[in-house]
């Protein structure tokens, strides 16, 4: 025997619970919960799959991943609307592997939303259209806690594999929304806004010194101080992250010096065969595909090759 938690009708069970707390008891090919009908040949999934769907919020927004650029000869029409949506039918009815079926062994099973049903066959299942109902779809849609066909909805929804964030889907698949999880975005936010905290307030301190050291270990080619400052001060902004690991990185001050050493004249480097030479005598090779970080290629192997430690202090000791 199980309780309805709210006003729902099972027509196509033939089964009306027309008021708050009902009881009912369900016939066998209804699943634990109450929302997912179970039927001969559909939504058989396993309970350690069906028990896998996290529980339902209030509202569960979905954001939809099928826009395209809006290129609106208007910038305030492109800055309102940088992406455009059209209305999308997601689809209710899908096959899917439960990877927990058959002793794990998994299973191909189907699920789907009935809408009309005969003898405890499915004849046909619940049209959803994302954005229906909107003058403008601006590429997201909820569902409601509560409100039964909308739970429904929310179980399939999320075992499906256009379902971005089903950690089961089949990832050859192309996703076609993900749901939105506003306390992880939140978190995000402020981790992503305490990074770019923390670079503006290493900015503020940089000296001349490091702002040539930062742009050296980048072999940036620029040598106008205000014009070097201005990139990294960019660059810091823009990248938050990736400027604090290079300014924490012990390679940063290596590839510098290696770069004030090519430009010195203290080293050679031949892009052609990517050999890096001293006083004629080759003590590297960096291979095609790392041509474009070659700094980093001789920064590491000052670290591992047994004669690079003495070579790098000994090339330091004749920078000017």
């Amino acid at each position: 025997m199980s309780r309805c938690s709210a006003l729902c009708t099972y027509e196509s069970v033939g089964i009306r619970c027309n008021y708050i707390g009902a009881v009912l008891s369900p016939p066998l090919f209804l699943i634990n919960t109450i929302f997912m009908l179970q039927f001969k040949n559909l939504n058989n999934v396993s309970d350690k799959l069906r028990d896998s769907i996290p529980t339902m919020a209030d509202e569960v927004v979905f954001q939809m991943l099928n826009g395209h650029p809006n290129n609106d000869m208007d910038r305030d029409a492109r800055d309102k609307e940088p992406m455009l949506y059209g209305k999308t039918q997601i689809p209710t009815y899908a096959k899917i592997k439960d990877p927990f079926a058959n002793e794990g062994r998994g299973a191909i099973v189907e699920i789907g939303v009935p809408m009309r049903t005969e003898n405890g066959q499915v004849l046909s299942y619940r049209p959803f259209l994302a954005g229906e109902g909107d003058g403008k779809f601006a590429g997201k849609f909820s569902l409601v806690k509560g409100k039964i066909s909308d739970e429904e909805l929310y179980e399939i929804f999320w075992l499906l594999n256009e379902n971005e964030s089903n950690p089961h889907r089949d990832k050859s698949i192309a996703p076609m929304f993900r749901i939105v999880n506003h306390k992880d975005q939140n978190q995000k936010t402020r981790n992503e806004v305490a990074i770019l905290r923390d670079a503006l307030d290493d900015l503020k301190g940089l000296t001349e010194k490091d702002v040539i050291e930062f742009a050296a270990s980048q072999n940036w080619t620029e040598t106008n101080p205000d014009e070097l400052t201005a990139k990294v001060n960019e660059f810091g902004k823009s990248f938050p992250d990736k400027y604090l690991a290079i300014r924490k990185d012990p390679e940063t001050k290596v590839k510098a010096n290696i770069k004030k050493a090519f430009s010195q004249g203290k080293l050679d480097y031949d892009p052609v065969t990517g050999v890096v030479s001293m006083n004629g005598n080759e003590l590297l090779k960096v291979n095609q595909e790392e041509k474009k970080d070659h700094l980093g290629v001789v920064a590491k192997w000052v670290n591992v090759a047994q004669n690079g430690k003495s070579v790098y202090d000994g090339i330091v000791k004749q920078l000017e």
